[in-house]
């Protein structure tokens, strides 16, 4: 009883920073109920009053637990906006709030410097990763992403920017799961069983991405595919790539740390980031040459 009253306290006080009209935000959310809401910093959503609630109180968890302070949301049309998140405004899907990484927590997780670099960012989802590279003075990147939904953000998030979008799935066909659109785990490893419709995009390999654009920095976090490119990661090196960062994940046949292990035994130890267990194992890794 305490903690659901110290909860509806918290999305009390998250309401009120970013809603004009927080009382019949939280009144429709305790009714379960649909209503207009206005944001503080502009504009105005019609939307499910606890979906939102819930979107803005995540959110504020997420950033909170990395040391920063998300600032108050817009609303524009059906999605939320934040803005100034690495210089831009960066649209997201109310359903995709808590997937949002902190600029802390993007700034962790990727280290090293990328200045005057081409980054081949492959699971670029909604923009966040390439705002990022350029944030950290990356010459251009070239974004990778397969889920329809996720491509069209991605494109007005990195409109007019050195950003090269390519819809495209790298090395094996993804499932087509619409529970999962906007999740930044969207990949393999929801599928699960073998029964299932693929995305209708084309497949495309590491090698050719690598000899078409020329990058010098790559990153992949696709949610199972690295598993499938394990030999063409090996040769990266060979064509002057100077930087991989690869985001582990353990699924259905294959274990992150042989996936590793075999990387080190042609590429040298890599820098672990992180290793952690949610609903999957994902160990963050990185090599410099």
């Amino acid at each position: 009883m305490i903690a659901k009253v110290w909860a509806w306290y918290r999305a009390v006080l998250v309401a009120r920073k970013h809603c004009s009209n927080w009382a019949w935000l939280v009144i429709k959310s305790l009714l379960r109920a649909r209503g207009r809401f206005r944001s503080r910093q502009g504009g105005s959503l019609s939307c499910d009053a606890r979906k939102l609630l819930k979107s803005l109180v995540r959110l504020e968890t997420t950033w909170r637990l990395n040391g920063d302070t998300l600032p108050i949301i817009k609303f524009e049309n059906d999605h939320l906006v934040i803005p100034n998140y690495f210089g831009r405004d960066f649209r997201l899907p109310l359903d995709s709030a808590d997937g949002v990484a902190s600029p802390s927590a993007l700034l962790n997780k990727y280290p090293f410097s990328v200045a005057g670099e081409v980054v081949l960012d492959i699971g670029a989802w909604l923009g966040d990763t390439p705002l990022m590279w350029l944030y950290k003075g990356a010459r251009s990147v070239i974004a990778v992403e397969p889920v329809p939904l996720h491509f069209s953000y991605l494109e007005k998030n990195t409109a007019g920017l050195p950003v090269i979008c390519l819809k495209a799935s790298l090395a094996v066909k993804l499932p087509y799961i619409q529970a999962a659109e906007g999740s930044n785990r969207y990949g393999l490893w929801d599928a699960s069983t073998d029964d299932f419709n693929t995305l209708d995009v084309p497949t495309i390999q590491l090698i050719e991405l690598v000899e078409t654009y020329k990058p010098s920095v790559i990153k992949l976090n696709c949610e199972g595919c690295e598993h499938y490119v394990l030999e063409q990661l090996s040769m990266l090196p060979l064509f002057g790539v100077k930087k991989i960062a690869v985001e582990f994940h353990g699924i259905k046949g294959f274990n992150p740390y042989e996936s590793i292990a075999f990387l080190e035994k042609k590429l040298g130890k890599g820098v672990i980031i992180s290793d952690k267990y949610s609903q999957v194992r994902v160990v963050d890794v990185y090599w410099e040459f």
